[in-house]
């Protein structure tokens, strides 16, 4: 997870654009997704499925094509942290 974040801040901190961002997030991040893929599959078999790990293998490959989405569009962010950040005081209850 920390080399998909870095080459995030490495396309921020190059205030690449949303372009340069795709193919720069195909060409570093897209390997360590597909390594990842591979990894949870091959530990699919091997793990207990109502355990812990068999759970979240098993939910993390059902939303696979979700959670890799961003690759494609450089305009997407990796996560949506900004938004529940911006949230987070109106759902706690912060704002008069």
């Amino acid at each position: 997870m920390q080399k998909l974040y870095i080459t995030e801040r490495e396309a921020k901190e190059k205030g690449q654009s949303f372009e340069q961002r795709k193919e720069l997030r195909v060409k570093q991040s897209l390997p360590v997704l597909h390594e990842l893929e591979k990894w949870m599959k091959e530990q699919l078999p091997d793990v207990l499925p109502k355990s812990s790990i068999g759970q979240a293998i098993t939910y993390t490959l059902g939303l696979w094509k979700r959670l890799t989405r961003y690759i494609e569009n450089g305009q997407v962010e990796i996560d949506n942290n900004l938004i529940e950040n911006s949230i987070r005081p109106v759902a706690l209850g912060y704002v008069k």
